[in-house]
């Protein structure tokens, strides 16, 4: 499911190619995790920077960085967690 601010809810499909997590701890605070997808989506489907992608079993991801290619849109989309999330 992609949501933008311009059109309602649509359902696209397309491949994960890579979800890549990292994360810290300073002193007493709590821990943050960073998630970070690599994705491919067709080039009809209209994805763009800071839309938000609902990605089954991962969670919401918002759209960071959109790449056209020859023939798919490389997709780079980020997720934040902190504490016991």
């Amino acid at each position: 499911m992609v949501t933008t601010n311009e059109l309602p809810p649509r359902t696209v499909y397309g491949c994960v190619r890579d979800i890549q997590s990292n994360s810290n701890q300073n002193n007493t605070d709590p821990a943050e995790w960073e998630y970070k997808a690599s994705l491919a989506f067709s080039l009809r489907d209209d994805i763009k920077k800071d839309d938000t992608l609902d990605l089954p079993g991962h969670g919401v991801f918002v759209v960071s960085d959109v790449k056209p290619g020859r023939q798919f849109f490389a997709v780079t989309a980020m997720q934040w967690k902190r504490g016991a999330e």
